[in-house]
């Protein structure tokens, strides 16, 4: 078995922005302070014996058609005693699909 994270493509979501400002000012009305960025809306994690079956898995729970779901494999690798994954900090999850076409595509 191997264990994926499930995600809606972002595709599938729209206006998102996350504010940048300062909230001890009154300036969260201000249009500056409000960014527009792609969301990595977690559906869950998911163990399974394929990408697709995850999908399927994810589909069921979250009530999206699987069409609108991705999901990336989780891999852990052992360095100096601590697990680490090999997607590390603050990181774009639809980036990282870009680069695993396999994945992309299940």
């Amino acid at each position: 078995m191997k264990k994926y994270i499930a995600l809606l493509k972002s595709d599938y979501l729209r206006d998102t922005q996350i504010y940048c400002g300062s909230m001890d000012s009154n300036d969260n009305s201000e249009d500056d302070n409000w960014n527009d960025f792609i969301p990595n809306h977690f559906i869950g994690i998911y163990e399974s014996e394929s990408l697709s079956d995850a999908i399927k898995w994810a589909a069921k729970d979250s009530s999206f058609h699987e069409n609108m779901i991705e999901a990336i494999e989780v891999r852990v690798i052992k360095t100096d005693s601590q697990n680490h994954y090999p997607i590390t900090g603050q990181t774009n999850i639809y980036d990282y699909l870009d680069e695993k076409e396999e994945m992309k595509y299940a």
